[in-house]
């Protein structure tokens, strides 16, 4: 056998090494970034041990235990995918808005939605809170941030937008669900959807996870091609299809942004990115000092009445208009 031969098949090992270290290590990190089995899961009402809800933890599990004693419909659909999604609706006072909540990355309605919790109690406001796919008791493993939960947003708003004809709609989130709710806006939407309201949302999900392998010290390359190709062999979806900024470049809908301006998981910057992007209506609540996720608990009585603002503003849009 002659070098060039030899040396030619040693490359090609080489390769196919290379090819199958990549597959291997693409899978790995689909299982750390993007899989989430039921086993994982919090059980209900169960708080995450997180430094950032330290400070407001006898509050929360009030809001979880109250969230469990008042009276709410349990309700269930089919996903665009046929996944089969669960939720929960708290009905309000009649001519008060609904709001449809979507909770953030391995979150829970019971802590990210405190806030929207607090106007159905004090306000009257009927609230929807969903479990996003891969979350709670709704089915599947793999989280897309934003991807396809996006049309889960649409799938609710129909779904509800057909019981409640009457009312105005409102979508909101926090992190994650707030990032899925500003894309939906490249989603067909019912009429009566009338707002947005984007509690630290990510302009992308590359963005997000871009700065995540960052902070990680790891390479860029071929650290984020190997998350990307992990998403798409396995989890079979491509993470650059949109993104919450195209959603608010493009979309109509007036948009409430709230962000913490000490943010350590989705900088503040971002929040300045959508704002800058965004081409409907739109507003702003900055909350000083308050780290990821935690706007509503830090400053709830602004929080509350800077939504109650917004929600009312629309309405009489709408009297009048």
């Amino acid at each position: 056998m002659g070098r060039a031969m030899t040396a030619g098949i040693l490359t090609l090992i080489l390769i196919l090494l290379l090819a199958v270290a990549g597959i291997l290590a693409s899978y790995v990190l689909y299982r750390i970034i993007f899989c989430y089995p039921q086993k994982k899961r919090l059980a209900p009402g169960k708080l995450p041990e997180s430094r950032m809800y330290a400070p407001w933890t006898e509050r929360l599990k009030e809001s979880c235990l109250l969230m469990d004693r008042m009276p709410f419909e349990k309700l269930t659909i089919r996903a665009e995918d046929d996944l089969t999604l669960q939720g929960r609706l708290y009905e309000g006072e009649t001519g008060k808005p609904l709001i449809l909540f979507f909770h953030g990355y391995h979150g829970g309605y019971q802590w990210d939605g405190f806030g929207f919790f607090q106007l159905f109690r004090k306000e009257g406001y009927s609230l929807f809170v969903a479990e996003q796919r891969s979350h709670g008791e709704s089915s599947d493993r793999t989280i897309t941030f934003g991807i396809r939960e996006k049309k889960d947003v649409r799938k609710w708003a129909e779904h509800l937008a057909e019981r409640f004809q009457e009312k105005t709609i409102l979508l909101a989130g926090v992190s994650m669900g707030a990032a899925t709710v500003m894309m939906a806006e490249t989603e067909e939407l019912p009429v009566n959807v009338k707002g947005i309201i984007a509690d630290c949302g990510y302009t992308s999900p590359e963005d997000i996870i871009k700065k995540n392998i960052r902070e990680l010290h790891f390479p860029m390359w071929p650290t984020y091609p190997l998350v990307r190709l992990g998403a798409r062999m396995y989890g079979h979806f491509n993470m650059e299809e949109t993104s919450a900024i195209e959603g608010v470049e493009t979309g109509k809908l007036p948009v409430l942004f709230i962000h913490g301006d000490k943010d350590s998981v989705v900088p503040y910057a971002m929040c300045e990115s959508l704002y800058g992007a965004c081409r409907s209506r739109k507003k702003r609540l900055t909350v000083q000092g308050a780290d990821h996720a935690v706007c509503s608990l830090a400053a709830t009585n602004d929080y509350v009445q800077a939504i109650l603002s917004f929600a009312e503003g629309l309405i009489n849009e709408e009297t009048t208009g």
